[in-house]
């Protein structure tokens, strides 16, 4: 998974990195060098992104795992 296709999800579920990332179960930084593509996240990482992705859970589900 690109960093570009993180960046995406995370826009598309309408997130900043810092609740995207608490989402996802990362610290901000890291996820930053995900979407940089500095480095690449665990394939189980790529795996629920991809998830969030293909799901598109409901905004108010997402909300609550970020705050």
């Amino acid at each position: 998974m690109m960093g570009r296709d993180i960046t995406a999800v995370r826009k598309k579920l309408g997130l900043t990195q810092r609740q995207f990332a608490r989402v996802v179960g990362v610290t901000q930084p890291t996820l930053a060098t995900w979407e940089t593509s500095a480095k690449e996240p665990s394939v189980m990482a790529q795996r629920f992104i991809g998830l969030l992705a293909t799901l598109q859970p409901a905004a108010d589900w997402v909300k609550l795992h970020a705050d």
